[in-house]
């Protein structure tokens, strides 16, 4: 009666974060649980938002493809414009044949004098940088999604754990209660043996205290309970839950079929390459590799080459809108073809480089690293679930021998030589393990749960 609900508070992690929906009416099947938890769960809402800004990023790499079209405009109103004094010397036609003559002028600017420059800008040849940009942004976008997958899987799994806790809690509490029943008449009756002089104060003594166990393990449980009923509704999005707003049974077949499975090919499957897990590490190790090829397209002499196409005005009319504006030579078409390259910068484009391979080969660590902490895992619930199913075999034989053993005494307290309190005392030692029994069965659903969950069954 005092060990810890070890799969009880394992399955006490997250906090309640609770989001409402009334769209679905109790009571909730695990079905209708997901469904919700799909469109209303913070967690795969924000999962939402980043692979948003990850499509948002492929669209950026995509559109460094295209050319750059840029326009500046730009108006000056000079109240006091700069006039010029022209003085020169040219000829004239005349009867008498060409003569020189001297012409003295005065131009005054306008107040208005109006600049615009329209410009293209068109990459050429970029070694690659684009492209490699494009293909790696793209593979964080199947990163994201991959990771929303998980995200759900990973949530289901809890949530499934969640009821199936709720459930087994149910059962404990209802033994509890049974056995605080009886526990409430052992005392009563050892009070009155205790004071007629029939029982030793230390037996009075520990009936008392049996009672008091059973009802500190009543308040635990039924927080425990409280803080189940909390974990449903943060992953749900369901607020307001209780026990009678549930409905779900633990499948125990399933879970045993589980944990009974070859552990060979249990670990083939939690190594597959269609692992989500594996995915997204070998993921990382193309997005490592992708900036490698990035920070190489930007080696030393690589040039750039670009076409760029501008086309400029300058004069005292406002062009397009104001007549007049083209009756002067005030424009200009210029086509250039330009190409740059880094010579040298201090040496960060190596660094740059060598900084990628690192990255890459960390990739591939933390992928052989993610491997063995599936084998662990998977080999810890593993032996978790041989324990526990050992201890259900246990629990299920103590059982029976109990409830001979409660005939037997029922027997002789008909006969009327026997003893109520011992009649008591067994019930209760039978409810006691029950409780315990229940507990292991819970402990072999999360080990069956997690399994599956590695395995991606």
């Amino acid at each position: 009666m005092k060990r810890i609900f070890f799969l009880i508070a394992f399955f006490l992690i997250l906090p309640a974060l609770i989001f409402a929906d009334e769209s679905i009416v109790g009571p909730y099947s695990y079905e209708q649980l997901i469904a919700n938890m799909n469109v209303s769960n913070i967690e795969l809402l924000k999962q939402d938002e980043v692979i948003k800004q990850a499509v948002l990023d492929v669209k950026d790499a995509k559109a460094n493809w295209q050319p750059q079209i840029d326009l500046d405009l730009m108006g000056i109103y000079m109240v006091n414009p700069l006039s010029f004094d022209i003085d020169y010397t040219t000829t004239a036609t005349t009867q008498m044949g060409p003569i020189p003559v001297s012409v003295k002028d005065t131009i005054e600017l306008a107040n208005t004098y109006y600049m615009a420059n329209l410009s293209l800008t068109q990459p050429l040849v970029t070694w690659g940088k684009i492209g490699n940009s494009v293909k790696l942004y793209n593979n964080v976008l199947d990163i994201r999604n991959i990771e929303k997958s998980s995200k759900i899987d990973q949530l289901s799994v809890e949530l499934e754990g969640y009821l199936g806790a709720l459930y087994y809690v149910g059962l404990i509490i209802d033994d509890l209660e049974q056995a605080h029943a009886e526990a409430v008449s052992l005392v009563e009756i050892s009070e009155d043996a205790f004071n007629q002089g029939t029982m030793i104060e230390t037996d009075y003594q520990q009936a008392k205290l049996s009672l008091a166990e059973i009802e500190v393990e009543m308040t635990q449980v039924k927080n425990q309970q409280s803080d189940l009923l909390s974990s449903i509704s943060t992953i749900s999005g369901i607020d307001e839950l209780d026990v009678s707003s549930i409905s779900f049974v633990p499948d125990e077949n399933e879970y045993l079929e589980i944990v009974s499975m070859d552990p060979n090919e249990l670990e083939k499957m939690v190594l597959s390459p269609s692992n989500k897990n594996l995915q997204m590490a070998n993921g990382m190790i193309e997005v490592a590799e992708l900036t490698e090829k990035i920070a190489k397209g930007s080696m030393y002499g690589l040039p750039d080459l670009a076409l760029k196409v501008s086309l400029g005005y300058g004069g005292s009319h406002f062009p397009l809108f104001q007549e007049g504006w083209k009756d002067s030579d005030d424009w200009g078409l210029n086509v250039t073809v330009a190409f740059s390259t880094t010579l040298w910068d201090g040496g960060k484009v190596l660094n740059s480089i060598n900084r990628s391979k690192s990255q890459a080969e960390s990739a591939r660590l933390d992928l052989e690293n993610a491997k063995d902490q599936l084998v662990v895992q998977l080999n810890q619930s593993l032996r978790s679930s041989s324990y526990a199913l050992a201890d259900i075999g246990y629990l299920e034989a103590n059982a029976r021998l109990l409830e001979s053993q409660l005939s037997l005494l029922q027997m002789e307290l008909d006969a009327g030589y026997g003893s109520k309190a011992d009649v008591l005392i067994k019930k209760i030692d039978i409810l006691e393990n029950d409780v315990e029994l229940q507990q292991r069965k819970a402990e072999l659903m999360q080990n069956a749960l997690t399994i599956r969950y590695l395995s991606g069954m």
